[in-house]
């Protein structure tokens, strides 16, 4: 199906019929997107030839009266743009393509750049219609030839009548060693459609970050492996991982499948889960007000001081945004500062919701604190904290899993037979890979940007210098055996062969580097 999309020569995207102000709604869409091009990066520019080229940043509001935002809050609530089916309509849709409502059109390149307008703006029009540009940016956003996993992530709350469909509606915008691996079947159980995509993403990146995004629930209806996501469940139930700055280390390749429900990974444990908050943020009213909060907070939260030998106040309000901030992401505007502050100031008052226009930009405003919805927070034998999966318990293990970005929650089975994954994790003081290689020696720091195509990148920067290499200066030199070429990628000069892991990162150096990996069976 995907083919209809890819090679038409126009896709026109039918909405409905006109109502609720849907033509109001169209017209500043249109205009909106007339001022500002998206780039695949994330940025924003203004577009050539416009008249309002302040209109790109951050801070500028837009000259709007509230029935206009009312209006494109009731467009964004149509179901179009809730259906799995209708994602690579428009991802696939040449430049001419148009979204219609009615009688009214506007190109879907304006439409898109708007709602990339919409959702960067430091202080939204309305509460309500930042929740709304949330959802539909993600709608918005090129994914084409991306990672089936971010495939998946990205499309999580799109509805589709067969559980199946989470897979196959998305396979027009899978790459071909994704393809490779998959088989269309609809008499194939859920179960068997989950568990070969897993697989197939396997062998598509060389890496598990899928296992971030399980969740281990009694609603889960696949009966497969506690491995292997259960797509169908929705946000409410499945975590869908932890957005945060955390470098992912490429090893090499390693899937070896017992059965067809046990899975071997090799990981460092890095703690035991001590306690696990049940304060947790279930929906919007409690993002907004962030209670949870008073409950997670240390008491001695103003005094304290963290095992990586920050204060408590800056680990805790670093841990509710993932360290995404701008001091180490070049696309966050928020800093650190303005987290503590926000955060002082909500539990000094955590009857009341601070607004947004009170301190310019507080937590309130920060878009990550949504990604706090369904999370518990979760403290360690060793004194550490963070975020984990909203049914974390103690006694149970948090682990860096090779090839795996986040680190995962695993409850071991009795009789010491292996591991049930509970989901992904966020623990502050190991978002540089510290299980396996340590701490970052001063004066490093990690720095994450987004790289031409839009992906998360990051290098490591010298404070003191200022000058950033993609050189882990906690690894020696690669020797004369092998080189680095395009970026990332590893050429052995004796045999000519090239890898997409650091030879130093492979599962035998490490160990000879003294890092304590062990083999889990997961099931």
């Amino acid at each position: 199906m995907g083919d209809i999309y890819r090679y038409a020569e126009k896709v026109i995207a039918w909405l409905g019929p006109e109502s609720d102000d849907s033509s109001l709604a169209l017209s500043v869409m249109d205009n909106i997107g007339a001022q500002v091009v998206c780039l695949s990066n994330g940025h924003r520019n203004a577009r050539p030839g416009c008249t309002h080229p302040l209109w790109k940043l951050a801070h500028v509001e837009l000259p709007y009266e509230d029935s206009a935002w009312q209006s494109i809050i009731k467009l964004f609530g149509r179901p179009w743009f809730y259906r799995l089916w209708v994602t690579q309509e428009v991802q696939l849709a040449s430049p001419a393509s148009i979204i219609q409502c009615g009688h009214d059109a506007v190109l879907w390149s304006h439409f898109r750049s708007a709602v990339v307008c919409l959702q960067g703006k430091n202080v939204p029009a309305t509460r309500a219609l930042q929740a709304h540009t949330n959802k539909i940016y993600r709608f918005v956003w090129p994914i084409r030839g991306d990672t089936f996993l971010n495939l998946l992530s990205t499309t999580y709350d799109r509805l589709c009548v067969d559980p199946r469909d989470k897979v196959y509606g998305l396979l027009g915008l899978a790459s071909s060693e994704f393809i490779g691996y998959m088989q269309s079947s609809y008499a194939l159980p859920v179960a068997s459609v989950y568990r070969d995509a897993f697989i197939a993403m396997v062998h598509e990146t060389g890496r598990l970050d899928a296992l971030a995004s399980c969740f281990l629930s009694d609603a889960s209806t696949t009966g497969t492996a506690s491995w292997v996501p259960d797509w169908s469940l929705p946000m409410e139930l499945r975590s869908g991982g932890v957005s945060s700055a955390q470098l992912s280390l490429q090893s090499e390749k390693y899937l070896v499948l017992e059965t067809l429900n046990v899975l071997q990974a090799h990981g460092a444990i890095i703690d035991t889960v001590k306690s696990a908050s049940c304060s947790m943020i279930r929906d919007e009213e409690s993002i907004l007000s962030l209670e949870p909060l008073s409950h997670w907070a240390p008491k001695d939260l103003l005094t304290g001081q963290y095992p990586t030998g920050e204060t408590l106040l800056e680990a805790f309000s670093l841990s509710l945004v993932g360290n995404m901030v701008k001091e180490n992401f070049s696309a966050i505007s928020l800093s650190v500062e303005e987290i503590k502050r926000g955060v002082k100031q909500h539990l000094s008052s955590s009857t009341e919701t601070v607004e947004p226009q009170q301190t310019g930009q507080p937590i309130l405003a920060h878009r990550r604190i949504s990604r706090l919805k369904n999370r518990s927070f979760i403290t360690t034998s060793n004194g550490y904290f963070g975020l984990g999966p909203s049914n974390a318990e103690p006694g149970d293990l948090v682990v860096t899993i090779l090839n795996c970005t986040a680190p995962i929650a695993l409850r071991p089975v009795p009789k010491g037979v292996g591991y049930t994954v509970v989901g992904g994790c966020y623990i502050h003081g190991f978002g540089a890979a510290e299980a396996l290689l340590g701490p970052l020696p001063p004066p490093w720091s990690l720095w994450f940007h987004y790289d031409d195509a839009g992906h998360t990148a990051w290098s490591y920067r010298n404070e003191i210098t200022g000058l950033s290499t993609d050189e882990d200066p906690r690894l020696e030199p690669l020797g004369l055996e092998w080189g680095r070429v395009e970026g990332k990628k590893f050429r052995n000069r004796s045999t000519g062969d090239f890898q997409e892991y650091d030879p130093r990162l492979g599962i035998a150096a490490l160990r000879q580097r003294g890092v304590d990996l062990r083999t889990f069976r997961l099931m």
